[in-house]
């Protein structure tokens, strides 16, 4: 499936880490990003560690309890990796 997914999230806390995960085996290369309620991208997020098996997004100066948007997708819209 080459379309991203989306993910209704509360900010626990202002800063932190969101951590998506593939299944053992799998050589696709997540990529992941984090937008606002309204949809615009959120500059102070940045990726750490994008490889095949996981990425992680570390984020700061967001609003706790405030409502945000993750998108999970496949660098290059891969559906296999390689």
């Amino acid at each position: 499936d080459q379309k991203p997914h989306f993910m209704r999230w509360f900010a626990p806390s202002a800063s932190g880490a969101i951590r998506v995960t593939l299944p053992g085996g799998s050589s696709l290369v997540p990529v992941v990003t984090l937008y606002d309620k309204a949809g615009n991208l959120v500059s102070n997020g940045r990726i750490e560690g994008t490889n095949p098996g996981g990425a992680t997004l570390a984020f700061s100066g967001l609003k706790p309890g405030a409502q945000y948007v993750i998108r999970v997708g496949s660098k290059d819209y891969a559906t296999t990796g390689g």
